[in-house]
């Protein structure tokens, strides 16, 4: 009592802003030993949040999974592909057509090459007979004139002369119709190759023409079904948007009506605790930090320790509901010092 009597004169000779300037000092001082206390009290914080069941986050995203719609896939050939499948079909059709001429020719060139033959051995034949029919009327004519007694008449001679021309004549007529024959089959043979030409380049300009058209077409076929497909899927686009836009406000609208509903729990908690206090594993938790708290402030002059605890941020926070007691006891201890001074 002594020593706060003479703190009490000693104050009387100092000014009012000295007073303050050593009382906020002390403060100070108090505020910057706290360290320890501090630590005692994160482990207690520490030790609470973890008996507490961890929050699991709202999966919103999984209550609300975001549209995602099947586009229609283009499976359009290809320019390269259109124009093999065009040469492919073009080859195909006029491949047996060219095939064709090329037979019908070949078989018209051996059937003639074999007329030419066949000529051949006529002629031979023909010369071979022509030569005996008339040495056999010779022979017959020479016959029947001995017979008669006149073989040396010139009857018999104009005769055997009468049959020298007709067969000479008939040689000439069988070797002309011969070469006649011959002529028409080599000038047919020698056409057959210009025809040959002529009628492949004929099927080549059609082929050439049937591929340009089936491309055209193809081409055409390609690209209306390609922009039919872009059409498809902007619709598809545009129906996904929308519904993705619906989803994203039902879900900020559910995920508002989840944190009011925390916010108002937590408030309507706070307003329990603050009238009947904490309960269970928290007021336990909470008890012992005031109890540190209380201890350590109990070691600080009275006048001071209300000043440090009122002055400090971190008691409030980790303090809770427990500090306007603790703060209650320090000024009820403070008042109490003052009136035995």
């Amino acid at each position: 009592m002594a020593n706060a009597y003479w703190e009490d004169i000693k104050k009387l000779f100092k000014s009012k802003q000295r007073l303050a300037e050593e009382e906020a000092q002390k403060v100070g001082e108090v505020i910057r030993s706290e360290e320890n206390v501090l630590d005692k009290l994160k482990q207690l914080e520490a030790e609470y949040k973890a008996s507490l069941k961890a929050d699991v986050p709202a999966d919103y995203d999984g209550l609300f999974p975001t549209v995602k719609l099947e586009r229609v896939q283009f499976e359009g050939a290809t320019d390269e592909e259109i124009a093999k499948n065009a040469s492919d079909k073009a080859a195909a059709i006029y491949g047996s057509k060219i095939s064709d001429v090329n037979q019908k020719l070949f078989d018209e060139a051996v059937d003639l090459s074999e007329k030419k033959e066949t000529l051949e051995k006529k002629k031979t034949a023909t010369l071979s007979e022509i030569e005996n029919l008339f040495e056999s009327l010779k022979e017959t004519a020479k016959a029947a004139s001995i017979k008669k007694g006149v073989s040396r008449s010139s009857i018999i001679d104009n005769t055997l002369e009468d049959y020298s021309r007709q067969k000479t004549q008939n040689l000439a007529d069988t070797e002309k119709s011969y070469r006649d024959n011959i002529s028409a089959i080599e000038t047919r043979l020698s056409g057959l190759e210009d025809e040959r030409q002529t009628a492949l380049s004929d099927l080549n300009l059609k082929k050439a023409v049937e591929i340009t058209e089936t491309i055209a077409a193809l081409t055409a076929a390609r690209d209306k079904l390609q922009k039919d497909t872009v059409i498809k899927n902007n619709a598809i686009e545009k129906e996904e948007a929308a519904a993705n836009a619906k989803l994203l406000a039902d879900k900020e609208k559910y995920k508002e009506r989840v944190e009011k509903a925390a916010v108002e729990e937590a408030e309507r908690q706070a307003r329990d605790e603050a009238i009947n206090g904490y309960k269970g594993e928290k007021q336990q938790n909470y008890a012992e930090r005031y109890n540190v708290a209380l201890e350590f402030y109990l070691n600080v002059s009275p006048d001071i320790a209300v000043k440090a605890l009122e002055a400090s941020g971190n008691m409030k926070y980790y303090l809770g509901n427990y500090y306007d007691k603790l703060l209650g006891v320090l000024q009820d201890r403070n008042r109490a010092t003052t009136k035995y001074i």
